[in-house]
């Protein structure tokens, strides 16, 4: 048998990728929907289970060179089990989150490595639009919602609890954390693909005109999502996003390209929506105009311990005369104490949720009774590093920041893909409390899905003997 008949036979079938692609679908439109586990979990096993042919298939490809994202996070894995038998501070609990968190970010993997390689050996612009459409899914189904509960009465609707935009204290609740970690990268690919469309196209075609006015309508929304929830994490990520993008336009501006105007209009329309939810957003949010005062408070946070006591010892005042901001004072100060938490703990105290807490409790026995505000540090590398040690947020960071690097000069869908929203992801972790069972699982089969389709399937030789 001749190596072209085996590669052909070894092929992976259309439908098999079907499978992945719409599992994945119905897994990223669901992962932050309460009250439907089931659905999320049946999607993710689908998915896995679909995923196992592709990586026996081409499981020789494994041991290249450029697999070593895979290998790392493969570790990751081994140290989470190491760090319970060897370094574990509180034991039980590192066992329940072995059974809860890691088993199904072990599944999330195989999904991820599983649907990379399919995607690589077939990287068909149908399969592109699935992925992508899975991307926009919690912004598709948020404006639903926005619009059922803002219109609803008035149109005659008996709008259910869980097609609406509910608070914290309503069952069905979002919490704004999750809408970052889950809405950003679908921003971030849209202003990627802008920013490689203007890289590539000496000339801009009629079908250019949908291209643009769907991603700026992703870019749009997604801004008013954001702007809608006073989410001041996520304004920040998308305006550091928005200055990565015109980089791309300022390139083309400064080149003898022809397509200079279109360019410019594009980006000043971008600009204009940027500045205008950034303008009402700040005018809505003191705490960004003392964020400077308000730092020098926090980082003398020993003189100024009123961030152990989650506002029951009040707040003290700044250089202005004024109370703080406690969202900026705590989580500074937080942030501090986390550093020096993770110099005290290299090894981690064993958790993804909660470490901030149990060494808080360790470190600072008069806060043990004290819940409001002490449960993460705010910062998802921090409390990813608490838990698991240095090492452990090595083994994440190490491959994202990779992978991120490795793809940065991206010239297809994919991989602008994989460069914008991963590179959203790391932002996105940096400054929010996301270091928890939903957003850790994401976080990895965001790694190895990138990690798994850089392998690059090569259909001229057999993958099977």
């Amino acid at each position: 048998m001749t190596s072209q008949s085996i590669s052909t036979q070894q092929e992976i079938p259309d439908w098999l990728i079907w499978i992945q692609c719409l599992a994945f679908v119905v897994l990223y439109a669901v992962w932050i929907l309460p009250e439907i586990v089931g659905a999320r979990n049946t999607s993710m096993i689908v998915g896995a289970v679909a995923g196992l042919y592709p990586i026996y298939v081409y499981r020789n490809k494994f041991t290249q060179r450029q697999a070593f994202p895979l290998w790392l996070i493969a570790a990751l894995f081994v140290w989470a089990i190491v760090h319970y038998f060897f370094f574990s501070q509180d034991p039980e609990a590192q066992a329940r989150e072995l059974h809860r968190i890691w088993r199904y970010a072990a599944i999330s993997t195989v999904f991820g490595v599983g649907l990379g390689l399919s995607l690589s050996a077939k990287p068909k612009q149908i399969y592109w639009q699935l992925i992508y459409l899975g991307l926009c899914t919690p912004l598709i189904i948020y404006l639903v919602k926005y619009v059922l509960t803002t219109y609803g009465t008035s149109w005659g609707l008996n709008v259910p609890l869980y097609l609406q935009i509910n608070f914290e204290s309503q069952p069905y609740y979002i919490h704004k954390v999750n809408y970052t970690i889950f809405c950003m990268p679908a921003l971030a690919t849209a202003f990627g693909l802008i920013a490689q469309r203007f890289k590539q196209a000496q000339t801009l075609a009629s079908k250019d005109i949908i291209f643009f006015l769907l991603n700026t309508s992703i870019i749009f929304f997604t801004f008013f999502l954001f702007y809608i929830q006073n989410i001041k994490n996520a304004m920040a990520y998308t305006l550091l996003i928005f200055i990565l993008f015109i980089l791309a336009p300022l390139r083309i501006i400064f080149s003898r390209k022809s397509n200079k105007l279109p360019s410019l209009v594009l980006t000043g329309i971008l600009a204009a929506i940027i500045s205008y939810f950034t303008y009402q957003h700040v005018q809505k949010n003191d705490s960004w105009k003392t964020l400077t005062a308000d730092a020098k408070i926090a980082i003398q946070k020993e003189k100024y311990d009123h961030w152990k006591w989650g506002g029951e010892k009040g707040y003290p005042l700044n250089e202005f005369g004024k109370t703080v901001s406690s969202t900026n004072y705590e989580r500074i100060a937080w942030a501090i104490e986390a550093t020096q938490l993770i110099r005290d703990n290299p090894a981690g105290y064993g958790l993804v949720e909660l470490s901030f807490r149990k060494l808080m409790n360790k470190t600072y026995p008069e806060v043990a009774n004290v819940g409001r505000n002490l449960s993460h540090s705010h910062s998802g590398w921090l409390d990813i590093i608490l838990g698991l040690g240095i090492l452990g947020g090595f083994l994440i960071i190490a491959p994202m920041l990779y992978l991120i690097w490795s793809y940065q000069k991206a010239n297809e869908n994919f991989q602008t893909l994989f460069v914008w929203s991963l590179t959203s992801l790391f932002l996105c972790w940096m400054t929010s409390e996301v270091s928890s069972t939903v957003t850790l699982m994401s976080l990895i089969f965001s790694i190895a899905l990138a990690g798994a389709f850089k392998l690059k399937i090569n259909h001229a030789e057999p993958s099977l003997r």
